[in-house]
């Protein structure tokens, strides 16, 4: 999906995602990792409340992310360049500070 942001326009990069989102529904398995490509489709693409807003639940949920095959970790945020575009955010600079037990 991040791909087609370079190609397409952003509107239809953000339906695309969205709609994996919608297909996923309820799968606590898979629908985790649609939502982290949408938050990463939304970063990359400006929107980044909403990426940053999605954030908190992914960080908390158990799920084989289609990217990093782990879930997202405040260390993989601070260390992944897909998420630079929202380091200025003071809620993400939150959400890279604090550590799970």
């Amino acid at each position: 999906m991040v791909v087609l942001a370079f190609f397409c326009s952003i509107r239809s990069v953000l339906r695309e995602a969205n709609r994996a989102v919608e297909l996923e529904g309820d799968d606590t398995y898979y629908a985790p990792a649609a939502e982290e490509g949408l938050a990463i489709v939304e970063a990359q693409t400006g929107e980044t409340a909403s990426a940053v807003a999605r954030l908190p639940k992914l960080l908390d949920a158990h799920y084989f992310s289609w990217l990093s095959f782990a879930p997202l970790t405040p260390a993989l945020l601070r260390i992944d360049p897909v998420w630079d575009p929202l380091r200025s955010d003071p809620q993400f600079q939150k959400l890279i500070r604090e550590e799970k037990p």
